[in-house]
């Protein structure tokens, strides 16, 4: 206060006992700077909970342990091991390090309970070595285990219309646990409920390694699209396909041959029916119209009539065996002939979606992609058509569309609690 007012004793600056004005401004001083005080340690404490908030233990419980959930592990056991965050980003780094295991289970291989501590390690040898220590099943575990995150990854079971993999994801919703999945089953046949489940329950449920490998389409809806209206989906989902009508186009092979050397390559299962008759197209296309499409007004289509009857949209289905090499051959005529999967929205507001051969030129996006390439073509009310094209994908992005929803889970959730 001396200095205040030109230092000195000379008066002004002295508080003198009984001055009502100087007490009474000298309380207002104090009162100023406990307040700042108050302030300051406010937010340094906000700023210690954030910081200790990024860093609680993110507990997970995987179901299913094949390829892509064995890659996602050693993608986050190699992260972990790279404290200097130099060869990964350091959103991946920070979730390798804050993640736990809570369990493990399988279909046929057994399961793992992780109780007090995550395992020593995520690596995928080493994870498949504590298999069998657990005599729960995968169900059990959903229904008991404690954990922040259910990472489903299972195989598709179309013919039970994506269960078991739908019922635990209902489990864990209703135990308010977020919910990833590399399935694409749930999500072509109970998105909307499944959906409107984790609302429900303040969760949230993402898919972005359902259809294309872990191209973030799912994640270009959510975040980039909002306000534009979802017209139409074309696509090229089925690598399977792509590359025997090729081998029956260029190398006039019959469809058995183009089959056989598909099989020995890798890129379809001992039993191809399943991609070559339009299933695995019908399930990726109602997926994606569930996703892109469905709103208050609009009906989502199903694959279910490829299952039995259904009174949900059809999906009608071209199937490769049907089809005649020759027949494929004579139709190309010099263009890229290809397995496109749509779905349009009618005049009425309800979807049609099939699954279907055309022809385009091979200098077009659908005509020059071949192999295991992947082409999803989104058409809007506002904006010209945008296309994603994924070129050779691998187990890696399928896993790294799994560690993205992972990231945007661990976002949400430190963003929401300090609503920041």
């Amino acid at each position: 206060q001396e200095e205040r007012d030109g230092g000195g004793g000379g008066g002004g600056g002295v508080w003198e006992a009984g001055d009502g004005r100087s007490e009474k401004r000298g309380k207002e001083v104090v009162g100023e700077a406990a307040r700042t005080i108050q302030k300051t340690l406010r937010r340094a404490s906000q700023v210690r909970n954030n910081w200790n908030l990024w860093r609680l233990p993110m507990r997970i419980l995987i179901i299913g342990f094949g390829r892509v959930a064995a890659k996602a592990c050693e993608i986050l056991h190699e992260a972990k091991a790279d404290p200097s965050a130099l060869l990964f980003d350091a959103n991946l780094a920070r979730l390798a390090r804050k993640l736990t295991l809570s369990g493990l289970s399988t279909y046929t291989r057994g399961s793992s309970v992780f109780s007090d501590d995550s395992p020593e390690s995520l690596e995928p040898s080493f994870l498949e070595s504590t298999l069998n220590q657990h005599g729960s099943g995968s169900e059990e575990l959903v229904e008991t285990l404690d954990y922040d995150v259910l990472v489903e990854l299972s195989t598709l079971n179309a013919l039970k219309e994506g269960r078991p993999a739908r019922t635990y994801i209902e489990t864990a919703l209703k135990r308010k646990k977020h919910v990833v999945t590399a399935n694409k089953g749930p999500v072509a046949f109970a998105y909307k409920e499944l959906l409107q489940l984790a609302k429900d329950n303040g969760v949230l449920f993402l898919c972005e390694s359902a259809v294309m490998d872990g191209a973030p389409v799912f994640n270009l809806k959510r975040s980039c699209l909002l306000g534009a209206r979802i017209l139409g989906l074309e696509g090229l989902l089925n690598s399977t396909s792509t590359f025997v009508i090729d081998k029956m186009v260029e190398d006039e092979l019959s469809l058995e041959e183009a089959i056989a050397e598909a099989q020995a390559l890798g890129i379809t299962e001992a039993d191809p029916s399943f991609d070559l008759q339009g299933m695995d197209s019908a399930c990726k296309i109602a997926a994606l119209a569930n996703v892109f499409m469905t709103d208050s007004k609009g009906a989502c289509p199903s694959p279910n009539d490829i299952i039995s009857s259904c009174p949900m949209i059809d999906i009608s289905r071209t199937s490769l065996q049907s089809v005649l090499g020759k027949d494929v051959q004579s139709s190309s005529n010099g263009a890229s002939v290809r397995m496109v999967s749509s779905a349009w929205r009618k005049a009425d507001d309800q979807i049609e979606a099939s699954v279907g051969l055309q022809k385009f030129e091979t200098s077009s996006i659908f005509g020059s992609v071949g192999g295991t390439g992947a082409v999803l073509t989104i058409h809007t009310d506002l904006m010209a058509p945008i296309s994603v094209v994924q070129h050779a994908p691998t187990l890696s992005d399928t896993a790294f569309g799994v560690l993205a929803d992972l990231m945007h889970i661990d976002h949400k959730e430190c963003m929401q609690q300090h609503k920041l």
